[in-house]
C-alpha cells in the first residue's frame, strides 16, 4: 500500500489519520505499506507491517519498482 500527498515539486507530504489507513490496509491482507516520513513522528505500528519512509515520488517509486 502506497498513500501521502504528492507535491508540484516531488516531495511526498504527510496525511491525516495514518493509524486508521494503516490498520484498514492490515486487515485487506497488505503486509508492507510506503509513506511519507513526516507521518511517522511519534507514530508506532504493528509489527506486522514493514514500514517504508519516503520523502519523494522517486524513492516511493524505487522501492515499490526496486
Amino acid at each position: 500500500m502506497v498513500f501521502g500527498e504528492i507535491g508540484l515539486t516531488g516531495e511526498v507530504r504527510g496525511v491525516s489519520r495514518i493509524d486508521q489507513r494503516v490498520k484498514e490496509a492490515e486487515k485487506l491482507g497488505f503486509r508492507r505499506v510506503i509513506m511519507p516520513e513526516k507521518c511517522l513522528k511519534g507514530w508506532t505500528h504493528s509489527p506486522g507491517m514493514e514500514i517504508i519512509r519516503v520523502n519523494t515520488v522517486a524513492e516511493a517509486l524505487k522501492a515499490a519498482l526496486g
